[in-house]
């Protein structure tokens, strides 16, 4: 029994003492009968591209009130740290292209609001926001305002908007 314990802790230590690869630049191969050297090992982790944007699912806006709501984007890695992801205000339910005073619609009766982001009154069709690469939360604050009451109904009156998101 002593025999094949010893014979089995022979045969361990003689793997042991076996050439021992290291994956580097180049592969070097070292062992005991090897000059003094060193190798040096590369570690490589990738990740893809990704984001996480929220658009908020509404806004309730009064006469004569500003409301703001904020457009967040978290967990953005891009590849290439010259771009961003840019949210656009692609087209609104009631609104045509380009314009800037708004109509939330209730039948024929009629709201005006605008849109500003920062300083900046918004058309549809123009950029609302844009994110850096950056694993915190980042946002931009767009606010409503109602310019006119119009309205010749009671009642909920609405306008659908919708956003592109994209990368450039």
């Amino acid at each position: 029994m002593k025999k094949s314990i010893i014979t089995a802790v022979t045969a361990a230590a003689v793997m042991a003492l076996s050439p021992l690869s290291v994956c580097a630049v180049s592969n070097t191969t070292i062992d005991q009968t090897s000059a003094k050297q060193s190798g040096d090992l590369t570690v490589s982790y990738s990740t893809g591209e990704g984001y996480m944007i929220v658009i908020p699912s509404g806004v309730t806006l009064k006469k004569d009130d500003t409301v703001d709501k904020s457009i967040k984007a978290s967990y953005v890695k891009l590849s290439d740290s010259t771009k961003k992801v840019v949210v656009d205000l692609k087209a609104a339910s009631n609104t045509a292209d380009g314009e800037s005073t708004f109509s939330a619609k209730r039948e024929s009766s009629v709201v005006n609001y605008t849109i500003k982001a920062g300083t900046k009154t918004i058309k549809v069709g123009d950029q609302v926001a844009s994110f850096g690469s950056d694993p915190d939360e980042q946002e931009e604050k767009l606010t409503f305002s109602a310019v006119t009451d119009t309205a010749t109904l009671a009642g909920e009156h609405t306008e659908i908007l919708t956003f592109n998101i994209s990368v450039k």
